[in-house]
């Protein structure tokens, strides 16, 4: 197919920068770079028993190179539909037509929503988190050193979680069925790698302790963040004597929230929080001042900032810490209120190194997605229609503006367990919790939530569902992480 391209020059973020000529092999090659990051295009193309053999028919059989091109003219076919040309000759005359110029936001928001109305939802993701990092350090807001390694934080850390993994046996989906029978003394030893990891955590605040006045917990969702929230501050306040007041930055949410054809909520983008009001209250408490918090009522979309419906009123005395668990923990409106000793960030996240039978690492984030749908069903009460399609708007939100600043934390704590598939396939199995299947989202037209369900069952099939005897508390113990997704943990998930 030949594409004619609509425009000359991209209009760049700043003055300073200014129209470079559009180049179509930036495109290509960028979509080229997330594709090899995620084994390639037919990886993510389901087999013709899936959803029939016209689905994504024009791309089976195609090399990644040729896909690449495919996808950069139906980008290009996009942007130029944001340029029509008027066929009235007097309208045409007062519409700038050929000086448009498509800006590289809009490029690069054309780019990752084309890959997810294709189906290559995981480059999509790639795409976008290369593209985040890559923006966020042009803006000066990351250095060099704090550019995170395709979503992790460094070569040396990836090997440390390697190594760990093929130690335990556990590095390939055959090799964790294999060693499933020697699960409880792996598992002891994660919980314990675990509760090591909290206390290089406590080490580290210590050497700060006298100065701190916020302890961040922030991460992707579904990252073990409440469980471990309330083991490290309870333990600091045994320690230290300090008393630990938390905020809540749910109950900043807007009142007033993007909603998606479908009638979804976008809670996921930090532009959904008043960050303005919540810059002001922590300001003013930083200072010593009285402040009553908002409250946020999920039911009715209300958001209460005073009177008997708000929240309390808190004031920050002397032995006192700040304690807030957020996805956003890291965003500058918290992160530039204070000096890097006046704060504490711990980052977590579940690193599940295990390879597939074709040698490629199980893309990470499906550990936290399959876990967010079991907890929010399991103690949210909302449903798979719901959740799954939701994924996306929450995945858009972690690649954007958390995961790129995990290096800005003060340490990083790896809360992923080697058999939590195994444990996902069991408990997906069961009545209370049985995955829909992709052509239940496929009938009503969702191709997102169809495409996330293919990818879940047929990753869950390849592992032994756990037995009962795993679930128990002498195997699995009530303080693991994991817990706070399955059930059957001594803290309270919220």
């Amino acid at each position: 197919m030949v594409v004619e391209i609509g425009f000359q020059k991209v209009l760049k973020r700043t003055r300073e920068e200014g129209e470079p000529p559009f180049d179509r092999t930036k495109i290509e090659n960028a979509i080229l770079k997330a594709a090899a990051e995620c084994g390639g295009f037919q990886r993510h193309i389901p087999s013709e028993e899936v959803f029939g053999k016209e689905f994504m028919i024009e791309y089976r059989d195609l090399s990644d190179e040729q896909i690449s091109h495919t996808l950069t003219d139906e980008i290009i076919l996009i942007l130029n539909s944001k340029n029509w040309m008027p066929l009235d000759v007097e309208a045409h005359a007062e519409y700038p037509h050929q000086h448009y110029r498509p800006t590289v936001n809009t490029i690069q928001d054309t780019v990752v929503h084309t890959m997810w109305e294709k189906g290559f939802l995981d480059v999509a993701e790639a795409y976008l988190r290369f593209m985040s990092v890559k923006g966020h350090h042009r803006s000066g807001e990351l250095n060099k050193h704090q550019m995170p390694l395709f979503g992790y934080p460094s070569r040396k850390f990836l090997g440390e979680q390697i190594k760990r993994y093929k130690d335990y046996g556990c590095d390939t989906i055959e090799g964790v069925n294999d060693v499933i029978g020697k699960a409880p003394e792996i598992i002891e030893d994660v919980v314990n790698d675990f509760d090591l990891q909290l206390e290089r955590g406590l080490e580290l605040f210590g050497q700060k302790a006298d100065k701190v006045k916020v302890i961040t917990f922030t991460g992707p969702s579904s990252s073990g963040k409440t469980t471990a929230t309330r083991r490290f501050c309870h333990i600091v306040e045994e320690k230290y004597g300090i008393k630990m007041v938390p905020v809540s930055v749910d109950n900043y949410f807007k009142t007033v929230q993007p909603i998606d054809p479908h009638g979804d909520r976008i809670y996921e983008l930090p532009e959904s929080i008043d960050l303005w009001l919540l810059q002001n209250h922590f300001s003013r408490i930083l200072k010593g001042e009285a402040v009553q918090l908002p409250k946020y009522d999920f039911k009715t979309s209300i958001r209460y900032d005073e009177g008997k419906d708000a929240g309390p009123t808190i004031q920050l005395k002397d032995n006192q810490v700040l304690v807030v668990d957020s996805h956003i923990g890291a965003f500058p409106t918290l992160h530039n209120l204070l000096s890097t000793d006046e704060q504490f960030m711990m980052y977590l996240i579940p690193f599940n190194m295990i390879k597939d039978e074709n040698d490629q690492f199980i893309e990470r984030s499906y550990t936290n997605m399959m876990r967010r749908w079991l907890r929010d069903k399991r103690t949210r009460g909302t449903q798979y229609d719901f959740n799954i399609p939701h994924w996306k708007y929450v995945r858009l939100g972690e690649l954007r503006d958390i995961i790129p600043r995990m290096l800005q934390a003060d340490i990083i704590i790896n809360t992923g367990l080697p058999f939590e598939f195994n444990y996902m396939s069991a408990k997906f199995k069961d009545s209370d919790f049985k995955l829909p299947t992709p052509e239940h989202f496929m009938d009503k037209g969702r191709l997102y939530g169809a495409m996330r369900c293919w990818q879940a069952h047929n990753l869950l099939n390849k592992f032994k569902p756990a037995n009962q005897k795993m679930f128990s508390e002498t195997v699995l113990p009530s303080h693991a992480i994991f817990r706070e997704f399955i059930g059957g943990s001594i803290y309270d998930a919220h």
